[in-house]
């Protein structure tokens, strides 16, 4: 089941990783990156669905560092998911979309 954080759209709060800050300020970027983890563990969500590749680092990092059991996923990653498997091949296939074709993707 799809759960919206509480912040979210135009009040989203950040991940920490915004801006490149963990090079920065590695400090502020954890505690930034604790409270969006907090919050996504408030709506007891098994799972994290991001488009941004820096959020994806950054809050995959502090759930490995804190052994928080929480799948961090980039859209693609849940997209590919959702793509059945081509029979005998191995491989996913995402449907075909207007213009582009089908298309596989590696395990």
């Amino acid at each position: 089941r799809f759960v919206e954080l509480p912040q979210n759209r135009e009040n989203c709060q950040c991940c920490g990783g915004g801006g490149n800050l963990e090079m920065v300020d590695a400090k502020l970027s954890a505690q930034i990156a604790k409270r969006k983890i907090e919050e996504i563990l408030s709506t007891s969500a098994d799972a994290v669905i991001t488009s941004c590749q820096q959020c994806v680092r950054t809050m995959m990092t502090y759930v490995r560092r804190n052994k928080i059991s929480l799948e961090v996923l980039d859209i693609t990653q849940l997209v590919r998911r959702a793509c059945p498997p081509v029979p005998g091949v191995g491989r996913r296939a995402c449907p075909p979309v207007p213009g582009v074709g089908r298309r596989a993707l590696k395990e």
